[in-house]
């Protein structure tokens, strides 16, 4: 998964990047829109599994089934 941050202009620190990368197809994601996103808890931590759209993450459910996941849902 891509880091949503990177430094900046002049290396002298984060700039926010908008954007990160499927783990399913390394398809750019634009984060200031609605993406469908897997969270996994582990201990103390949250991994977040961000998806360029649903039928991404159906791929990727399939081939990785492993519990304690939520899904967010896009909003109504």
């Amino acid at each position: 998964m891509a880091n949503n941050y990177r430094n900046g202009p002049n290396n002298d620190g984060p700039t926010v990047d908008n954007s990160t990368t499927c783990v399913s197809c390394n398809s750019r994601i634009d984060t200031t829109e609605w993406y469908p996103v897997v969270t996994e808890l582990s201990g103390e931590s949250v991994i977040l599994y961000p998806f360029c759209d649903d039928e991404c993450l159906d791929k990727w459910q399939a081939e990785n089934p492993q519990s304690k996941r939520v899904e967010n849902e896009e909003p109504s």
